[in-house]
């Protein structure tokens, strides 16, 4: 398998010739592009760059990963690279013969996306959420809320009589003035 740099996987950067990196592996999306599900935008904006992040968050099916494995045409230099399905297996779970290593970790080393800690701060931020919303004062709403159905209580009954008194005289039985 060819060995790209970065700058060069850089240069294919146009609707006419789009090259992505996904976990250390160089793709040529140009033909596929018009075909992806969520438009050719999609892909442009990360042509000649990592699209490592955003391919991995969005959960792709394992069909989608397998399509891109099609357009495979080598590897970034001294990344580490696995391949897309390969990514989609549990921790632990036995991968393919196909794993494999291009160069030993290094510093220039493309780090692979850490979708379970992603999760475990959107659950942080719930439960932060909700927490706030149980310490919050919510008796002087309520309060509020209150008051303010007794004031349509109150109008009400103002013009319940009010009609009254149209309808039925004075309210003193006929007597007045």
């Amino acid at each position: 398998m060819k060995v790209f740099s970065v700058e060069e996987v850089a240069k294919h950067n146009q609707a006419s010739d789009l090259w992505i990196i996904v976990n250390g592996r160089v793709y040529d999306c140009t033909k596929y592009a018009p075909d992806h599900p969520g438009g050719a935008e999609v892909l442009m904006t990360v042509a000649g760059a990592d699209g490592t992040e955003g391919f991995n968050d969005i959960g792709h099916s394992k069909e989608a990963k397998e399509q891109l494995e099609g357009l495979v045409i080598g590897t970034v230099e001294g990344a580490r690279t696995m391949t897309v399905v390969e990514e989609a297996q549990p921790q632990g779970a036995s991968q393919s013969s196909t794993a494999k290593s291009t160069a030993p970790p290094t510093s220039k080393e493309i780090p692979m996306p850490a979708s379970q800690n992603r999760r475990l701060i959107v659950v942080a931020i719930i439960i932060l959420l909700l927490l706030v919303l149980i310490m919050y004062p919510i008796d002087p709403i309520l309060t509020e809320i209150e008051r303010l159905e007794q004031l349509v209580r109150e109008q009400d009954s103002m013009s319940t009589m009010v009609n009254r008194n149209r309808t039925h005289g004075d309210g003193f039985g006929g007597l007045g003035t």
